[in-house]
């Protein structure tokens, strides 16, 4: 079994937004049509009503989502032209069973609305129960943890919703085995010469090991950025090296493979070339114990 998260960076000020969802569709189709594609997709930062619309099950059969735009902060963002909800969305070649969510209670800063919309986003853990033709039911997890910035790390809050996507998880390890991925926007340091507000100590080296310590993890790809400011066409060409994007195989399960894919640059239409995200994508391939 093969599964693939990435963080799209669908939202309405990113550069090249149709170009780079329509080039993705034809990844993702040509996946999910080959007996070597991707089994499972997790996605993140398909943020608006209009472009989850649009942007459909990417040619997979099966689909999990469970998105609210009516609240009081979907109207706000909606006055504001950016209404979002979790962004997540799971793509599956098997039939889903069931879907459940976890939205985390602690966010952003309703001060900060206009500085990293953080607020605005319901980020949360999606789950989806899938029937694998073979080993039965399985849970897949999808989330997006808050991000950390050069003036408010959020760490207090990414601990929060560390904690919170633990429990979630150890509840459906009660119903079947879990896989669990997305952009926890928290991991190693990459680079020791180059900053990381994504790394700290406190979070990767000590909470993490205690809630997921149970998880098989692809240690040896920590030094392969999956968001780069350095070689990634929609950055500036400095700054950080940064390992944001996770899948973590829990019990019963065998991580057999991993790699940082979709990194190349491809062509978005003539004249134009580039990366289809901000981020990379990473994809584990795994077997059942």
């Amino acid at each position: 079994m093969k599964v693939l998260t990435f963080n799209i960076w669908n939202i309405f000020f990113a550069a090249h937004v149709p170009e780079r969802m329509a080039a993705l569709e034809k990844v993702l189709s040509a996946a999910a049509a080959r007996a070597d594609g991707w089994d499972v997709v997790l996605l993140q930062e398909l943020w608006s009503r209009k472009a989850r619309a649009a942007f459909g099950a990417g040619g997979y059969p099966f689909a999990a989502e469970v998105e609210d735009y009516n609240r009081p902060l979907g109207w706000l963002g909606a006055v504001l032209g950016i209404q979002v909800d979790s962004g997540l969305k799971i793509l599956s070649k098997y039939p889903v069973l069931e879907v459940r969510r976890r939205t985390y209670s602690k966010r952003g800063s309703l001060w900060r609305v206009f500085r990293d919309g953080e607020v605005l986003a319901r980020k949360s853990a999606l789950a989806a129960k899938l029937e694998h033709p073979a080993w039965g039911p399985l849970w897949v997890v999808d989330t997006h943890l808050i991000a950390a910035y050069p003036d408010r790390a959020y760490t207090s809050r990414r601990k929060a919703q560390l904690m919170e996507l633990h429990d979630f998880v150890r509840e459906l390890m009660k119903e079947a085995p879990v896989i669990v991925g997305g952009d926890l926007n928290v991991g190693p340091k990459v680079n020791a010469a180059t900053p990381a507000n994504s790394y700290i100590p406190a979070l990767w080296d000590d909470l993490m090991p205690r809630m997921f310590g149970d998880f098989a993890r692809a240690r040896w790809l920590d030094r392969t950025p999956t968001c780069s400011h350095v070689t990634c066409t929609w950055n500036d060409g400095t700054g950080e090296e940064c390992h944001l994007d996770h899948i973590l195989v829990g019990p019963g399960l065998r991580l057999e493979d991993a790699a940082v894919v979709l990194n190349e640059t491809v062509e978005l239409g003539p004249g134009l070339s580039g990366h289809l995200s901000d981020h990379y994508g990473f994809e584990v391939t795994l077997s059942r114990d």
